[in-house]
């Protein structure tokens, strides 16, 4: 995260070098796909979608290698994948997202926060589970 300087040199009478600036910033997990936005029903699960996106969250980004998101999830929601309560969650490498459900287990609110330390810490909007 920075900026980085790339400086390209042609040995060619017709070239010139030439100085480029390239500003690497964090990379997004907004809006994940399918996130609830009404209320759910206690057992009740959702699938949903957790995208890896560029700095401005307008592009899905393939990753070079798994990357694993830390997850803290309040107390009326936990996460599951493959029927089992998980407390992360990677992308697999070279793809751009993830599945996981999120199942509703007590009445009240609740979201997830997802961190990861290349990536901008994200909370989705709160779940009013019934």
């Amino acid at each position: 995260i920075g900026t980085d300087t790339l400086t390209a040199t042609l040995t060619s009478p017709l070239h010139t070098p030439a100085t480029a600036y390239v500003v690497v910033d964090s990379g997004r997990v907004d809006s994940p796909l399918y996130w609830p936005s009404a209320s759910m029903r206690v057992g009740d699960s959702v699938l949903v979608t957790l995208r890896t996106l560029d700095p401005n969250a307008s592009y899905p980004r393939k990753v070079a290698a798994a990357t694993t998101f830390t997850l803290a999830p309040g107390s009326n929601v936990e996460v599951r994948v493959g029927g089992v309560v998980v407390t992360s969650i990677t992308v697999p490498a070279d793809a751009n997202q993830v599945q996981f459900y999120l199942k509703a287990k007590a009445t009240g609110t609740g979201s997830v926060t997802f961190t990861h330390p290349y990536y901008k810490t994200y909370t989705p909007p709160t779940v009013t589970v019934q």
